[in-house]
């Protein structure tokens, strides 16, 4: 049963250790949510305990409120105290959008010599893949600082989902057909170009990295420098999810500082000052 809360309850959750808020007489805890709120936390802690409505909706769009707001939901405003209708969001995630500009121009019925079938079934295969197997475990993690689970790689990387992020190669023979029915050698920049669109809508940066930050910078070298065992034994089990793996970087003075790790220090002309790099 949904808990209803009066105006004046609401109004006493206004701390930073217990903030609620109002948007369309259904009430939400960002308590935990303020830290990752793009606008900052001070400023939901400033709101905590009001109906923030008419300053949500000027400065968000309603997909935002369908993406976050099911899990923050703690219950609506009572009968007496609802201005209007309580409009709880509906999750469409998994559909393809109706607002202008929110899809590529091809998938509002424009021509482009780019995609065709493959590339639909591509993306409609996979936005309902991350919709029931990705994004709750995403949105859990992105919150609470947790790394993808073991169970969540294996499922991705016994998808292909590994191999296309990477792009076409010789990596894809493996994987006799991809998800949405793709075949290997069939498969172009713009399917990729989509896996990454696709997961990008998940707005978890720090999960998403998770799942492939490592593996995308690590994978090409085994590939292409590596021996034969490395190319068809280790390359083809991180790519299916079984193995995990990173680039490191060594010997920081001679050619691959890529953090800077070192700091050079130049004098200017007049003798005055240094620059650093």
């Amino acid at each position: 049963m949904t808990e209803t809360f009066s105006r004046a309850e609401v109004s006493k959750h206004n701390t930073q250790d217990d903030c609620f808020i109002i948007i369309d007489n259904v009430v939400y805890d960002v308590t935990k949510f303020a830290g990752l709120h793009p606008g900052g936390e001070f400023l939901l802690y400033e709101l905590g305990g009001l109906d923030v409505t008419e300053d949500f909706y000027s400065l968000h769009r309603v997909e935002v409120l369908e993406k976050f707001g099911p899990r923050l939901k703690v219950g609506v405003l009572s009968g007496s105290d609802a201005k209007g209708e309580i409009i709880e969001p509906k999750s469409s995630f998994a559909e393809i959008s109706e607002v202008p500009f929110a899809e590529p121009s091809y998938w509002r019925g424009l021509h482009s010599p780019y995609y065709n079938q493959t590339h639909i079934d591509l993306r409609l295969a996979l936005r309902k893949f991350i919709d029931q197997e990705v994004r709750e475990e995403a949105e859990f993690g992105e919150v609470n600082g947790k790394p993808p689970s073991k169970e969540l790689l294996q499922k991705i990387g016994s998808m292909g989902i590994n191999a296309m992020i990477l792009g076409p190669g010789k990596h894809l023979k493996g994987f006799n057909k991809l998800l949405g029915g793709v075949k290997a050698e069939e498969f172009d920049y713009f399917h990729e170009q989509i896996v990454h669109e696709e997961f990008a809508r998940l707005m978890c940066p720090g999960f998403n990295d998770g799942m492939f930050a490592g593996m995308t910078i690590s994978v090409p070298p085994l590939f292409n420098f590596g021996n034969d065992h490395i190319k068809s034994v280790v390359g083809p089990a991180v790519l299916r999810g079984e193995k995990r793996s990173c680039l490191a970087i060594t010997e920081p003075y001679v050619g691959s500082d890529v953090a800077n790790v070192r700091t050079r220090a130049e004098k200017s002309s007049c003798g005055t000052y240094y620059t650093l790099n």
